[in-house]
């Protein structure tokens, strides 16, 4: 599937210059030993397997080419632990690990990567009113935690991606680059 997308996309533009990898799915909030393996698996393949297909696929295109920008999203969870959450904060930290480990093999090719690190943005993923109505006054501790005492926007989250995919970040490679209001300061 990963194949097919990058032949359209090089038949259509001709050119892979940027590719973001951006999926994820939460998968089952419990503790380690409650946490099926099934659902394990799926939170593993979904947010980590889908990073290394995408990135095994576009850096072949970017060598032909001697350029590109591979972004990929990762999580705060992806840089410390997440209690109940241990299929979700192992499948960012391996997004981590696969784009600090693909920076160093490829920077001499002149290909950057990197990826984000967003904290609780408000998105279909993350509804803090929807959250709310399962477990009341859930969102305002959560707000609570973060330093800047509110949630990101998906503009927060974009600006800095833009930034990072820019000529601007030209000299930024294999690093994990945190959008959380300073939550992992």
């Amino acid at each position: 599937m990963v194949k097919n997308l990058m032949d359209f996309i090089l038949k259509k533009y001709g050119k892979l210059d940027v590719a973001i990898n951006n999926a994820g799915v939460g998968g089952d909030f419990a503790k380690i030993t409650d946490i099926s393996l099934e659902s394990w698996d799926n939170t593993m393949s979904v947010n980590s397997s889908g990073v290394f297909y995408c990135i095994k696929t576009q850096i072949p295109i970017m060598l032909k080419q001697g350029k590109g920008v591979i972004l990929n999203t990762s999580s705060v969870a992806g840089i410390r632990g997440l209690p109940n959450a241990t299929a979700y904060s192992a499948s960012k930290h391996a997004v981590i690990g696969i784009t600090k480990t693909a920076a160093m093999e490829y920077a001499k090719k002149n290909i950057r990567i990197n990826a984000i690190c967003p904290v609780f943005t408000i998105s279909p993923m993350f509804d803090p009113e929807a959250m709310d109505k399962l477990k009341e006054g859930i969102s305002e501790k959560l707000k609570a935690n973060v330093p800047m005492k509110r949630f990101a926007n998906v503009m927060e989250q974009v600006n800095t991606m833009l930034w990072l995919c820019s000529d601007e970040a030209s000299f930024i490679t294999g690093q994990a680059i945190s959008v959380d209001g300073g939550l992992t300061a």
